[in-house]
Parts: structure tokens; sequence; C-alpha cells
């Protein structure tokens, strides 16, 4: 709730500060006194437009502050509030200077007036003839209906099917938007594959394939220069045939000096490694051929591994991952099967929107026929019996609340045609329709501090206690500031605040506001003088003290 207003330097109001209290709270006062100047505070609070010629003359500029009381808000509605105003307690502050420049307080922190905004009219709706008045913004029309009619079942599923189809929209139309990239890519993907699948390259094979042509480039060198070796080893006086000689003359010597026989030993095991050794190299010489037809698709294969390993920026084991990977990727995407499955979900996930879209109107015009009858009677109770308030749905688009754009419309005179709630020109109409769509409407709006201007605007007697009981009732679960000229209504008042003009008879002579909050016999005497008039007797203060007892 609104705890406490200050207001400086506004219009006439020199200096004041005001406290409100929970239920309801009435302003009263003679006509002239400065009761529209603290509405015009509110308004500013609401981060309505400011003029340098709401400042106080002689004064450099006007402030504005609120404190508002958090405490009983559910989290739901905290949790919607910009970071900077959650807190069980807001201090809202606005400035404005002759200049023109103006700077907004947010719980000691600086903001700006769209900020401000957001979080004063989540709070706080003034309702009167040129004012906010939230309730009547037809964007809201929607979610009042479907509170009154207490449609959250319904609607909960809709946005549930709703959801999923734009999920699934999206989804599609994402791969769709993507085609062409994605036919690109295929494209890219297919000329990788036919670049490397007729090679069939293996990991490692450039190595081996570097070692093969190197051989066999030296084929022949190597078989004459094998064969050379095996002249030398297996010739006329060659060195088999030598060594042999000198085992066979070691043997002798052995015979005269067997400290020898270690040295035949060795000569005769270097005979047999030689042996072993020749028939090695004869093997070798044997394998060595020349193909120069083998050799030229050897060179060729190897140019070509290293050609595509340029182009690819990656070794022969990268290009077999490459490969391999864009196969992979290439059978994905022409998988034609999965846009056709998502394509049918997403038809499904329509019809399952516009069949609970259609259950949705259905039991919106039939809470709208009930809404129609429940307003006939409750405008009869604040003098507006002629009048007749009927919730109008056309058909729309697809969206989050269904296909019905939802508006409320008034008749406030026999015989007249209905029209939209915002072309009703008179504020006293327009604060007693607010009052009965408060008391019919179950709004999930969050507001919870309701203020009236002009409400009893037009009426007396048992039309304006009917008023205050309305206004009562609200401010049972919502606070409610109510400025009034009709006693009937201010003696309901759980806070009766008095407005009154004090003319200083100073040098200046100047005038100012005064705010007071009257209880016992000063309430009795306010009551009375709205009774009575100006002279206040006892027969009026008698009657104040009956309706403040009744």
């Amino acid at each position: 709730m609104l705890q406490e207003l200050h207001i400086s330097n506004l219009a006439i109001i020199d200096d004041q500060s005001i406290s409100f209290g929970p239920g309801l709270n009435v302003l009263t006062g003679e006509t002239g006194s400065g009761k529209s100047i603290v509405l015009s505070a509110m308004e500013l609070l609401l981060g309505g437009r400011g003029s340098t010629q709401l400042i106080r003359d002689q004064a450099d500029a006007l402030e504005v502050q609120g404190i508002f009381d958090l405490a009983d808000l559910p989290d739901s509605v905290i949790e919607e509030l910009p970071e900077i105003a959650r807190g069980e307690q807001i201090c809202v502050s606005r400035s404005l200077s002759r200049t023109g420049k103006g700077k907004v307080f947010i719980n000691g922190r600086l903001a700006t007036v769209a900020v401000l905004e957001s979080v004063a009219r989540s709070l706080i709706s003034v309702c009167g003839q040129n004012q906010h008045v939230r309730l009547l913004v037809p964007q809201y029309h929607r979610e009042l209906l479907d509170g009154f009619g207490g449609l959250e079942a319904e609607l909960k599923g809709y946005q549930g099917a709703f959801e999923e189809w734009r999920n699934l929209s999206h989804e599609l139309a994402t791969v769709l938007r993507d085609d062409g990239a994605r036919a690109q890519r295929r494209s890219d993907l297919e000329a990788i594959v036919t670049d490397l699948s007729p090679l069939k390259i293996r990991a490692g094979e450039r190595v081996e394939l570097e070692a093969a042509v190197k051989r066999m480039a030296s084929a022949e060198n190597l078989i004459a220069g094998g064969q050379a070796v095996l002249e030398l080893l297996r010739g006329e006086e060659s060195i088999s045939d030598r060594i042999s000689t000198i085992s066979g003359r070691l043997q002798e010597l052995a015979r005269l000096d067997s400290g020898i026989a270690s040295i035949v030993g060795s000569f005769q095991a270097l005979r047999t490694e030689l042996s072993e050794a020749t028939q090695d190299l004869e093997r070798y010489v044997a394998r060595v051929s020349v193909d120069d037809r083998l050799l030229e698709s050897m060179r060729d294969r190897l140019a070509e591994i290293a050609r595509l390993e340029r182009k690819y920026k990656v070794s022969d084991s990268g290009l077999v991952e490459l490969l391999r990977s864009a196969q992979a990727e290439l059978a994905a995407l022409s998988d034609s099967d999965g846009v056709g499955a998502l394509h049918a979900r997403c038809d499904a996930a329509r019809l399952t929107v516009e069949e609970q879209a259609d259950k949705l109107t259905k039991v919106r015009s039939e809470a709208a026929k009930r809404l129609a009858k429940a307003a006939r009677v409750e405008l009869a109770t604040v003098a507006l019996g002629d009048s007749r308030l009927e919730a109008k749905i056309t058909p729309t688009e697809l969206g989050p609340w269904g296909r019905d754009q939802v508006e409320l419309e008034i008749a406030t005179n026999p015989g007249e045609s209905l029209k939209p709630l915002k072309l009703v020109a008179s504020g006293g109409e327009l604060a007693r329709i607010t009052l009965v769509l408060k008391t019919l409407l179950r709004e999930r709006s969050g507001i919870n501090v309701l203020v009236f201007d002009e409400v009893d605007t037009g009426i007396s007697g048992g039309v304006a206690r009917a008023v205050g009981l309305k206004l009562k009732s609200l401010a049972g679960r919502s606070q409610v500031i109510c400025v009034t000229h009709l006693a009937q209504v201010a003696s309901l008042a759980d806070t009766h605040l008095l407005v009154s003009k004090i003319n200083n008879k100073g040098a200046k002579g100047r005038a100012t506001v005064k705010i007071s909050t009257l209880k016992g016999d000063m309430q009795v005497d306010e009551i009375a003088r709205m009774l009575a008039g100006y002279t206040i007797t006892e027969a009026a203060r008698a009657s104040a003290r009956e309706l403040l007892t009744s």
C-alpha cells in the first residue's frame, strides 16, 4: 500500500506529508482547497508528464516522494518489478526544476521516468477523467474477462498447445530458412567425398610410399652394387677363400701351440658369419627388381596425396578422418524424412491449437453473456441503471491468449449504441464504471492501490451510500484512496484526510495547503459540513454521527 506521500513546492503546496492507512482512505475539503493537487502529485509518481508551471512560485524545483509497503504482495507480483524496486518497501522520488530537468530515484538509486512508470503503474491506479485508468485500456480487457469467467484451466490448456506449436514452427522456419546454406554445405561435402573416396588413402601411407619410391628408384644401382659385392665374396681369390686358407694355416699352427686355438675359433666364426651374410645379400639382390610402370604409378599416387594434404591442410591420417566425417554429415543432410516429419508434427500442433482456441472462444462468449447480465445489475446501484456494458469479442490471429480480441463497450443512455469505454466522456461516469468493473472482475494485474476521483459526481442519497459501500468492499482487498464530496462516502473511511487551503497573513500573504488526519469530533464536524454546508448545526452533527456509526 501507499504509506506516505510527501509533496514539496507543487502548485500551492509548500511542504506537506500525507500518511495513508490500509482500507478506505478519503480526501475531503472545500472546492478549490487543493485536492486535485494531491492527485497531480500521484500522477507524477506514475511517470506522468511534468510541467514547470506546476512549480510553486519563488521555488526552484518541485519534488514528490512516495513510500510503498510491499510486504503483503504475492511473490509473483514482486518478481515482475524491476530489480531496483524489489523488497518489502519502495521509496520513489521525482523532482523537476525550472530548467525543465528532472530526476528520478527509486530506493535511493537514480532511474529513468520509464522505469518509474513501470514500477508505479504496477502498484497504483488512478481512476478518473483524463487520468490513467489501467482497467480501461483495451489490452487488458481480455485478461479481465478471463478473470471474471474463471477460465484459468482453459487458458492454461491452450497456452500449453500454443507454446508447443510455436516452438515447432520456429524449428521448422529455421530449417527452411537455412535450406540455402544446407544446399551449399551439401555441395561442399560432395566435393570432399569425390576428392578423397577414389584414392582409399590409409593413415601413414605417405611415409610408406616415400620409402618404396626411393628404394625402387635406386633398384639398378642396388642390383649392380650387390652383384659386385657378391663377386668379391665368391669370385677367384675371393674373401671367403682367403679366410678359409687363413683358417686352415692357423689350425696347423695350433697343433704346434695350443695357445693359438682361440684365434682359430674366431676365424672359423668369421667364416660362418660371412657365409650367412653372403646368402642374405644374394636374397636381397634377387628381390630387387626394376619396374618403371609401378614406380611411375607410386610416384603419381604420392603426388596426389601430397596435393590433397596441401588443399585440406591435414596429413594423410587427417584426410582419412575428413572423408569419414564428410560422408556421415552428407548422409544426415540428405535425410529428407526429418524435414517431412517436422512438417507433420507442426501441422498436427497447429490443429490442436485451433481446437483449443475454439474452446476458449466458446467459454469466453459464455462469460461475456454472464458479465453483461451482472453489469446491468451493478450499474443500476451507482445511478447508471440505463447503461449496458458488454464484452465485444472479435476474431484475430492466433496468439498466446487465443484468437479473440476483447474490448469492453458501454452505452450509458437508452437507445445509444455500444461504444468503447475509452470514449466515455464523463469523468464521474468513468470512475463509477471503473468501480463496477473492479467489483465484478477479478483483476490479476497486481495493482493494489486504487485511487478514485469524481466517483460521486451526479449522485446522492442512497446511491451515494451504495457507491461508498462498493468502495468499502474493494478496500477489503486493496488500499482505496478516494476524493469525495459526499458525506455518505466519507463516513465509511478507515482514514479520513481533510485538505484545507490556508491564506497566511504575513507580509507575503501566500496561500498554502494543509492536509490533516481527522478523528473523533473533527471527523464529525467535517461530515456535518459536507451534509449542511457552511453553517454546521447540531442536527448536522447528529446526522454525521449516525452516518459514522451506521
